[in-house]
């Protein structure tokens, strides 16, 4: 964790602290999702049994987070068996998302960019329908809160265990889900915050569930309180973080930190950890860091965020 020390915040507040997690490729759920396919309890092994010892494809709808992690992660934790993989992405992804998934040898489906990763999970679910492939299908795979429960929400009570609130982006749900569980068991009091984006402001990383798509495993009575983020105020928040922290995350993590700040301007006091689970990298081939922010908030919305 690191604190945020520099970034404007109210007069006598604690900065909010900032959870980079610690991961190989792509975002912090993807292991948990990726290596139990159906339960909570399968291993290595099983899956290999599962798919009959045979390559087998696996297909999934994402933003590319979670299309890396399947891609890098089988051979380092021994699903053998598992040699392809290939990962539906809107078409409007940055050159290095989708040089990412290349360089782990994707075979990458493109979908509609204007429908978002809702588009590519219809075209995923679709592929899917072959017995030749597995969809981990991240959005409604309980491995994927499962991995925050035991794990995220485990590391925030070791390294801060007076924890206030939790600040989290709306993306599978999987984060705010576990995390709120496990955070909810250690103290009921906790506030689990989520951050979303405003229906139609199409930012990378997270989503509305005003879209009409809401993750299976999402469960909202995890969730305490809920901000809307717009994509200007995602960015410029961003910047901020990366020219006076020297954190350089993507843009869903502005969204995040504008919320946590939103929230410590409103409290006396309190700890409150937001996590940022994506890299700026991603997105140096667009306008987000153009050193006119004018010219960057333009290249942010003609591109798909969320």
């Amino acid at each position: 964790m690191a604190s945020a020390s520099r970034t404007p915040r109210p007069p006598g507040a604690t900065p909010p602290v900032t959870e980079m997690m610690p991961h190989f490729v792509g975002s912090p759920s993807v292991y948990l999702a990726f290596a139990v396919p159906q339960d909570g309890n399968a291993t290595p092994a099983d899956f290999n049994a599962s798919v009959g010892g045979y390559i087998k494809k696996i297909w999934d709808g994402s933003a590319t987070g979670n299309g890396a992690g399947t891609l890098s992660g089988p051979d380092a934790m021994g699903y053998y068996t598992v040699k392809l993989t290939g990962v539906v992405i809107p078409d409007n992804a940055s050159e290095e998302r989708i040089g990412l998934l290349r360089l782990f040898g994707a075979e990458i489906v493109f979908s509609d960019g204007d429908k978002g990763t809702n588009g590519s999970i219809e075209v995923a679910r679709a592929l899917a329908q072959d017995d030749k492939y597995h969809m981990p299908f991240q959005y409604g795979n309980p491995a994927n809160p499962l991995a925050h429960e035991e794990g995220t929400a485990q590391e925030i009570i070791r390294d801060l265990p007076e924890v206030t609130h939790f600040v989290g982006g709306m993306g599978t749900g999987g984060t705010l889900t576990g995390v709120g569980r496990g955070l909810h068991a250690h103290d009921p009091d906790v506030r689990i915050v989520a951050a979303e984006p405003e229906l139609g402001d199409l930012v990378y990383g997270l989503r509305s569930l005003d879209a009409g798509f809401i993750p299976p495993i999402f469960d909202p009575s995890e969730i305490d309180r809920k901000f809307l983020v717009d994509s200007s105020a995602s960015l410029r928040t961003n910047r901020e973080l990366t020219s006076k922290e020297g954190i350089f995350a993507g843009i869903s993590s502005g969204a995040v930190v504008y919320v946590a700040q939103r929230i410590a301007s409103e409290i006396d006091q309190g700890d409150i950890v937001c996590l940022l689970p994506d890299g700026g990298w991603k997105y140096l081939s667009t306008e987000a860091w153009a050193e006119d922010l004018a010219t960057a908030e333009k290249g942010v919305a003609e591109s798909l965020w969320w």
